[in-house]
C-alpha cells in the first residue's frame, strides 16, 4: 500500500511456527549463546506472584500524554516474579490502552462460569449515529488456561473508529478523507461488503511458549504481545518506564528521545533474549501476507521459521551479543522476509547500548541488500535504470508525445501541497517532476489538460515503470481519471480472520476522461501501489498492461517494536489483491502479469522516446492507432 520512500522503518509478517530443537552453533563468527538458554527448548517460569508496579504514562507523536476523563492517563505496569523487567498489563490497563487506540467505550469482566476466561466487550452505544450499519457487542476472550486470545471480531474491535466500513473493520483509508484545494474528498461507501465473511481470530500464545498469568482474580497479559498483534497501522512501545504510541518513527521527535533514552545501557539476558526472540516468531507469524509471493518467488514460507533458516541466523536472534543478535535481525529483514520494499529498520535493538551508530541502516543495507539474497535491489536498480532513461532522453517525471500517443510517466503517488508549484507552472521538464513529486492527482489533472491542448491524441500510457509506491487514496484518486469513481473499489484480504473485502469508495469530483485508449506500462520496479494500481486496470478496468511484469508488493505497512526497542516495518496481515472476472481471487504480490510483453530495453529505445513501445502498441492494437 504504501512505500517508505525515506527507507523509514517497518515490519510485520511472516509465519514462525515454533519448534526448538538441540543442536550447537557451529559458526564461529556468532558468539555461543548462554549455557542457560541454549538452542534447545527453554521454559519460560511460572509467575505465582506480583513482584512490583509502576505507573506508566501514554504519549503520542508529539510528545503529548493520552488524556482519560480529561486527566492523563495512568496505565498500571506490572512485573511479575521471574520475569525481571519484562512488563505486563492487567485488563483494565488493556482495557484503557485498546479504548485510547479505538476510540471507544469497553467494559470488562471474569466469566465465572469457565475457569481462567476474561472477556474484553465494547458496547456500540452509537453505531447507529456512527455507522451505516449497527452490528452486535464485540467481544475479546483471553482464556488463560488454555493461553489463547480469540475474538470473532477482532478486526473490528482493534481498529480506530473511522476505519469501520458498514459494520466491517479495516478500512484503509478511514471513515472520511476531506477535501483540499488540490484534492477532492474520499467518501466511504455504504456498498462495501466482505466477499468472504471473517473467521475467528486466535492468537495462541501456547506455540511460542509465551504466557499471561492469572493471580488471584487478575489477568495479566504481556505488553509486548499487545504490541504485536493489536495494532494494524502504528507502533507501540515502551521504555522501561512509558509507553510510545503512534509516533513517527522516521525522524528524531521528543516521544522518539524519550523512548531512546530509558532503553539505552539495560543489558541483555538469557530470558529477555529468548523472550525477545518468540516474540518475533509470533509478531511475522500472524501478520506476515506475503506467503504466496514466497511461494511464486521458490522459497520456503517462514512458517518454518526454525528450520528454514538454520542454526545459524537462529544463534543470531537468541544471542546475548548485541552486534550478533542486530546482524542476525537485519538479515532475517532482508534476506529472508524479503517482501521487496516495505520492510526495513531505522532502530536496532536498544538493550545494552550506549548509542546507535548513525549509519546504522546504511551499513546493514549494505551487508544484506544484495542481488543474491533480496529482490528489493533488484527492483530499486531497475526503477533507477528507468527513471535515468527517461531523463537522459529528454525529461523526468511528466509527459511525452510520440504520434497520437501520450506518455504520461510518474514514479510514486504523493500527497504533497502542490499549490505553490501550480502557482508558478510553466510545463517544462523540471516543473513537471516537481509537481508529480508533490501531489499525484494534481499532477494527472495538468497533464490531462496538456494532452487536450495538444490534440490529435487518442492513446494514453500510464508509465509506473519506475513507480515504487505510495499512498493509497492517491493511487485510488489517480484512477478515477480511467473510471467513474464510484465504480472502482479497493479488494483487501485480511490474514487474521481469512475475510475478503471490498471496499467501495466515492470521489467528491468526477475527473473520468473518455474518448482515450488507456495502457499501463510496468516494470520489475513497479511496487506497492505502483503495483496495485495495475492490478485494479487489468481486474476491473480490463486496461492493457504493457511492458514487463511488476515488481509485486501488496500489503499494507505494519509499523513495529521488538521487545528489545528495535523500530521497523514491514507488511501488515491485510493485503492488496484482485478478482478475476469470474469473481476468483487473485494473489497480485509477485506482481500483475502483461498482456503485451515489452522488453525494458525496448521503453525507451530508438531516435524519439518511447519510439519502439509506440511500434509495439501499434503491432499489437492497431484499430486504436488509426
Amino acid at each position: 500500500m504504501k512505500k517508505f520512500f525515506g527507507r523509514v522503518l517497518l515490519i510485520l509478517s511472516v509465519a514462525a511456527l515454533f519448534s526448538f530443537w538441540s543442536c550447537s552453533n557451529s559458526d564461529d563468527d556468532v558468539p555461543a549463546v548462554s549455557p542457560q538458554s541454549p538452542f534447545g527448548y527453554y521454559t519460560f517460569p511460572d509467575a505465582t506472584a506480583v513482584a512490583k508496579t509502576i505507573d506508566s504514562y501514554m504519549y503520542d507523536d508529539a510528545g503529548k500524554r493520552f488524556q482519560w476523563d480529561d486527566n492523563d492517563m495512568v496505565l498500571k505496569t506490572t512485573y511479575l516474579e521471574g520475569w525481571e523487567s519484562i512488563p505486563f498489563l492487567d485488563i483494565d490497563s488493556l482495557s484503557r490502552l485498546i479504548a485510547s487506540v479505538n476510540g471507544r467505550g469497553f467494559t470488562w469482566n471474569k466469566i465465572e462460569t469457565v475457569e481462567g476466561l476474561y472477556s474484553y466487550t465494547y458496547y456500540p452505544e452509537d453505531a447507529g449515529s456512527v455507522y451505516p450499519v449497527a452490528w452486535k457487542d464485540d467481544v475479546l476472550y483471553f482464556d488463560v488456561k488454555n493461553q489463547k486470545i480469540y475474538s470473532d471480531d477482532f478486526s473490528r474491535i482493534v481498529r480506530e473508529k473511522g476505519h469501520i466500513n458498514n459494520g466491517i473493520g479495516g478500512d484503509p483509508l478511514g471513515l472520511c478523507e476531506k477535501a483540499t484545494a488540490e484534492i477532492p474528498a474520499i467518501e466511504q461507501s455504504s456498498s462495501t461488503v466482505q466477499l468472504k465473511k471473517r473467521e475467528r481470530t486466535t492468537i495462541s500464545l501456547s506455540d511460542y511458549g509465551l504466557k499471561m498469568f492469572q493471580i488471584g482474580d487478575e489477568l495479566y497479559v504481556p505488553f509486548q504481545v499487545v504490541a504485536n498483534t493489536f495494532f494494524f497501522n502504528t507502533a507501540c512501545a515502551f521504555n522501561g518506564e512509558n509507553y510510545f504510541f503512534g509516533f513517527d518513527l522516521s525522524g528524531p521527535k521528543s516521544s522518539i528521545r524519550q523512548l531512546y533514552e530509558k532503553y539505552n545501557g539495560r543489558p541483555r539476558t538469557d530470558l529477555l533474549a529468548e523472550y525477545n526472540y518468540r516474540n518475533l516468531c509470533m509478531l511475522f507469524d500472524l501478520n506476515y501476507c506475503l506467503k504466496n509471493q514466497r511461494t511464486a518467488m521458490g522459497k520456503q514460507n517462514i512458517t518454518f521459521l526454525h528450520t528454514d533458516i538454520g542454526a545459524s541466523l537462529t544463534g543470531k536472534l537468541r544471542s546475548l551479543s548485541i552486534d550478533a543478535y542486530d546482524d542476525g535481525f537485519m538479515e532475517l529483514l532482508f534476506s529472508f522476509i524479503d517482501d521487496g520494499g516495505h520492510t526495513w529498520c531505522t532502530t536496532p535493538s536498544l538493550w545494552g547500548r550506549s548509542s546507535i551508530p548513525a549509519t546504522y541502516a546504511d551499513d546493514m543495507e549494505a551487508k544484506y541488500v544484495t542481488d543474491k539474497n533480496t529482490r528489493t535491489d533488484k527492483t530499486e536498480k531497475k526503477r533507477e535504470a528507468m527513471q535515468k532513461a527517461r531523463k537522459t532522453s529528454g525529461g523526468g517525471q511528466g509527459i511525452f508525445y510520440v504520434e497520437n500517443m501520450a506518455v504520461i510517466a510518474f514514479d510514486g503517488f504523493n500527497e504533497g501541497d502542490s499549490s505553490k508549484v501550480l502557482n508558478s507552472w510553466t510545463g517544462s521538464a523540471e516543473n513537471w517532476n516537481d509537481l508529480a513529486a508533490a501531489n499525484t492527482y494534481t499532477f494527472l489533472k495538468k497533464a490531462f489538460d496538456d494532452i487536450a491542448s495538444h490534440g490529435g491524441v487518442t492513446n494514453v500510457v500510464i508509465d509506473l515503470s519506475g513507480n515504487e509506491g505510495g499512498f493509497v487514496r492517491q493511487c485510488l484518486l489517480s484512477l478515477s481519471f480511467m473510471e467513474a469513481s464510484d465504480k472502482i473499489y479497493f479488494l483487501m484480504r485480511n490474514q487474521l480472520d481469512s475475510s475478503l473485502t471490498k471496499f467501495f469508495y466515492k470521489v467528491g469530483e468526477s475527473v473520468k476522461k473518455d474518448g482515450f485508449h488507456f495502457y499501463v506500462l510496468t516494470s520489475g520496479g513497479s511496487f506497492s501501489c505502483g503495483n496495485y494500481f495495475p492490478a485494479i486496470c487489468k481486474y476491473q478496468l480490463h486496461i492493457p498492461i504493457v511492458g514487463q511484469q511488476s515488481g509485486g508488493g501488496g500489503g499494507t505497512v505494519k509499523y513495529c517494536s521488538t521487545a528489545d526497542g528495535a523500530l521497523f516495518q514491514t507488511s501488515a496481515p491485510t493485503e492488496m489483491c484482485a478478482i478475476d472476472a469470474s469473481g476468483n481471487y487473485q494473489c497480485i504480490d509477485a506482481g500483475v502479469p502483461v498482456d503485451v510483453a515489452v522488453p525494458e530495453e525496448d521503453f525507451y529505445a530508438g531516435d524519439v522516446l518511447y519510439g519502439n513501445l509506440y511500434a509495439k502498441l501499434k503491432e499489437a492494437y492497431p484499430a486504436n492507432f488509426q
